[in-house]
């Protein structure tokens, strides 16, 4: 698809498909990058390693690919797998088996859902308020996990359960290992931070180096186009950064926000109800038509479904009428209602 987007009478190649990225490094002139230094290779020819110079980059990956898998007490002694989420691929992999999914978020929900046709339980075990949502016979919530015990799982309520696996449906680390040390990215892995970032995706110090997609709890495609418009009228001149104490002063109002939600740190980058707002800002900032109200008044509606009904809401479907309003498709005999 991303070559269509490639004009037809480029004298040289603009999409360079097949390639891995090994390393990025800078030239820094003036505290400025004048230019990113790839070391490259080709999938055909794994033995070869290039150089590539480019002036701008902007990093859409590697924000799910490094699980983050924690440690439970008595984990040694389980006789059953413990596996993370990342490697999950066929629920017939589980069939009568009895299953602990730890993690409510969107893997835990939509995997325990996967499992139930399958396994003979499911015991979705997380640490938020009961789900209000209708689940199907074999698929329970349960409260966090205190330890294991051989085959048992010992939940903090007390509760025993015999397990033959656990899923971890625990998230992912922020992982950027081919930047160097000049490019000057932090990383928190325990708190999940990246800095020093300006709205949690342009370098503050070289922001000729983005990221996208950082942010979660969001509708990823709007938000998605929303930061790269503000990305490209940085990088045309169209917008100027603040100075660095400015985008500092910034960031640690944004952080307050979200503690006074009650939310922990390693929420920094965590919008969920605040992305519309955030995604208006970047709009402005970019000077760029905003999304259009009847995608945040859509998402609010399938959102509610999801929380309500979590087990059908997905055979649901909308169409969108004008840049306010949708209307719900009715299919004869679909029982949607």
């Amino acid at each position: 698809m991303l070559f269509g987007y490639a004009p037809k009478s480029a004298s040289v190649p603009i999409l360079h498909s097949q390639t891995t990225l090994l390393t990025v490094y800078t030239m820094i002139c003036s505290y400025q990058i004048d230019a990113f230094i790839y070391d490259c290779r080709q999938f055909s020819s794994l033995s070869s390693v290039y150089m590539a110079y480019y002036n701008y980059t902007v990093i859409i990956s590697r924000h799910y690919s490094v699980p983050k898998i924690p440690k439970l007490k008595g984990q040694d002694t389980f006789t059953g797998t413990i596996m993370h989420s990342h490697v999950y691929r066929k629920p017939e992999d589980f069939k009568d088996q009895s299953v602990v999914c730890i993690g409510a978020a969107s893997s835990g929900q939509d995997i325990a859902l996967d499992l139930h046709p399958h396994a003979k339980m499911v015991y979705l075990s997380h640490w938020k308020p009961t789900l209000q949502s209708e689940f199907p016979k074999n698929v329970t919530q349960v409260s966090p996990v205190d330890h294991l015990n051989g085959n048992q799982v010992v939940f903090t309520s007390g509760e025993k359960v015999e397990a033959d696996t656990i899923l971890l449906c625990t998230g992912y680390k922020y992982s950027f290992p081919f930047l160097s040390k000049e490019c000057g990215v932090k990383v928190n892995i325990e708190e999940n931070q990246i800095s020093p970032l300006f709205q949690h995706m342009i370098h503050s110090q070289f922001p000729s180096l983005s990221f996208i997609g950082v942010t979660s709890a969001i509708a990823p495609f709007p938000l998605f186009s929303c930061q790269m418009r503000l990305i490209l009228a940085v990088l045309e001149g169209a917008y100027k950064l603040p100075c660095k104490e400015q985008i500092e002063k910034e960031n640690q109002v944004d952080l307050q926000v979200r503690l006074d939600l009650g939310w922990p740190l390693r929420y920094t980058h965590k919008l969920g109800h605040l992305q519309w707002e955030y995604n208006n800002k970047l709009t402005e900032l970019a000077g760029v038509t905003p999304i259009s109200p009847v995608v945040h008044n859509l998402y609010d509606e399938v959102h509610y479904h999801r929380s309500t009904n979590v087990w059908h809401y997905k055979n649901l479907n909308f169409e969108i009428v004008d840049e306010k309003n949708w209307q719900q498709i009715i299919r004869q005999g679909s029982g949607d209602a």
